[in-house]
């Protein structure tokens, strides 16, 4: 086996604990055909740094014990080397060793309301789990993962996502583990019900705790569109409920409901939702659950360039000025054969004049000219199609939205329709008109949830 293939990494302080955990470690290494470090940390070290006999005399049982619980893993079929180290805190000679080598997985024991207060959850075991470059395990029930590694059986398994890169790593990691065995798959959302609202566009009073249906829609649709890019065609259920507070508690009732085995979370959420996926999250979860709990961090060692994205849906905006129609060329060249580019244009509503406003404004449009001037849009929009959309196998959407906000519209139409990216253009300069391709351009990047590609209009 090469020595610079990422290993798996199991930190041990000797107890019970830590040796059911260093057993799901060899179990695991042998069902990922990886190697495997035991890890002991060896504390206190400065009183005996002084004395070479003295420290000797204090490292000599713990490499004993080391050397035996080593041979012991290797029992098993397992490659395990033995790392002794000395640092004044675990959980931070532990992390050294893990950045400074190829590491695929961190596995720590985890103990909770007893004596033995050094590796329980709030000290290394959690410290690890929130600072490491590379997934962490944190093993409470050793029993399924050892049946999953050793036996092959079904491992039950509850993905918490939302919709930012760290949502992405966790169904990315999912998706590997159930390449090396049978994974039954829950994909567990929680959501706040008037932001979803809002990004939609729906208006009136509706309950704060509590989803619409077309919320819902939304919601599965995006999630499935999720799924689908890192879990592929295999079967996943998915999970979603609406929550006014932080969702680490309804994410561990959703796991206890679906009798998860083991829960995957995202960690280091420097992207999405902060209020959402705040650190304290994953480490509420990681106190509060009764199973396993895997933490991912958004951007692992050997993925930092992060996963290529597939761009399925593009939603493309224009005013019919030169400026905004040179955006729409660039948007046909996003997604692949087979995907969809979104039209659109936005045009105030028509609204009925009122009784004084009838006699001074003699130019208001009427209703049947509004709706001819809709339609008229709705067919120039098509006349912008590029003639090569159809050859490269593009479907064109056309769509006339009637808002009184340009910018609102279009992230409303981008998250009802799921689009990947928007594309608007703009000719870069300050001090831009009404028109959509300055100030409403500069609202949408400020607004949307969603990838935004601005194209710099061309100068003459």
């Amino acid at each position: 086996m090469n020595p610079n293939s990422p290993r798996l990494v199991c930190g041990t302080d000797f107890s019970t604990n830590a040796q059911v955990a260093a057993d799901v470690a060899a179990a695991l290494a042998v069902r990922l055909e990886a190697p495997l470090d035991l890890v002991h940390v060896a504390e206190d070290v400065e009183a005996h740094a002084d004395d070479p006999k003295s420290l000797r005399r204090y490292l000599r049982p713990r490499e004993q014990k080391l050397r035996d619980e080593v041979a012991r893993l290797r029992a098993t079929g397992a490659e395990v080397a033995a790392v002794l180290l000395q640092g004044r805190w675990a959980e931070d000679a532990l992390l050294k060793h893990v950045r400074a080598h190829p590491t695929r997985l961190v596995i720590v024991s985890s103990v909770s309301k007893t004596s033995f207060d050094r590796w329980t959850l709030g000290s290394v075991s959690e410290k690890v789990a929130q600072s490491s470059p590379c997934p962490t395990l944190v093993v409470r029930n050793a029993g399924p993962l050892l049946a999953w590694a050793r036996k092959g059986e079904p491992l039950q398994v509850f993905a918490a996502v939302d919709f930012s890169e760290s949502g992405n790593a966790v169904l990315r990691w999912t998706g590997e583990l159930r390449k090396h065995g049978p994974c039954a798959i829950v994909v567990g959302h929680v959501n706040w019900p008037p932001e979803e609202r809002h990004a939609l566009g729906l208006t009136g009073s509706q309950s704060l705790t509590t989803n619409p249906p077309s919320v819902r829609r939304a919601l599965e649709r995006n999630l499935q569109k999720q799924m689908d890019e890192f879990l592929g065609d295999e079967d996943a259920r998915i999970l979603i409920r609406p929550s006014w507070g932080r969702p680490d508690a309804p994410l561990v009732d959703m796991a206890a409901e679906t009798k998860a085995e083991v829960i995957v979370l995202g960690t280091h959420h420097r992207h999405g939702l902060p209020r959402l996926w705040h650190s304290s999250v994953s480490r509420g979860i990681l106190h509060h659950s009764t199973g396993n709990v895997i933490c991912v961090p958004s951007r692992t060692a050997d993925e930092a360039d992060g996963h290529l994205p597939r761009f399925k849906l593009v939603v493309v905006a224009t005013d019919f000025s030169p400026i905004a129609n040179a955006a729409i060329p660039y948007a046909y060249a996003i997604p692949r054969p087979g995907g969809v580019v979104k039209l659109v244009h936005v045009t105030p509503p028509w609204e009925p004049p009122g009784p004084l406003v009838a006699h001074y404004e003699t130019r208001r449009l009427t209703h049947p000219q509004h709706n001819r001037l809709v339609t008229q849009a709705r067919r120039k929009l098509r006349t912008l199609i590029p003639r090569d959309a159809e050859a490269a196998g593009i479907i064109t959407e056309a769509e006339v939205i009637e808002h009184h906000d340009a910018a609102s519209a279009i992230c409303e139409e981008a998250e009802r329709a799921g689009a990947d990216v928007i594309c608007l253009a703009s000719h870069g300069r300050t001090g831009l008109s009404k028109a959509l391709f300055g100030s409403v351009a500069q609202a949408v990047m400020k607004r949307s949830r969603r990838p935004v590609m601005i194209v710099r209009a061309q100068k003459p």
